[in-house]
């Protein structure tokens, strides 16, 4: 989605824009991002690209795609505990960042297959 930060072979990318194409019948992404220094890059969401799940943005992008599992991550940080809890069978399962809350709770309820 855009404003989240991708990584593409280890180097962060900030999503500009997503598009969808087709090549020999094959759907596949191709993401219009911007390096740290501002040049732009296009990469091909495929294999060796994963969104940075440290960053504030792309947390709140993953929350908002949690749906109507989003209301199983808190924030907390009370008490030495970290910040971000996911709860899943009466468990809550502590994170540093959202985006790590949200993913895990994202494969647990099957709305994302590693």
């Amino acid at each position: 989605m855009p404003g989240m930060l991708a990584l593409h072979v280890g180097t962060p990318l900030r999503v500009v824009s997503v598009e969808n194409d087709e090549y020999l019948g094959e759907p596949y992404q191709v993401l219009r991002t911007v390096r740290e220094n501002g040049e732009p890059a296009q990469v091909i969401a495929e294999g060796e690209t994963f969104p940075d799940l440290t960053d504030p943005a792309t947390g709140g992008w993953l929350l908002a795609l949690l749906d109507e599992n989003a209301h199983y991550i808190e924030h907390s940080g009370a008490n030495g505990e970290l910040p971000w809890g996911a709860w899943w069978e009466g468990i809550r399962t502590d994170f540093q960042h959202l985006g790590e809350a949200c993913a895990f709770l994202a494969i647990k309820s099957g709305s994302f297959a590693p």
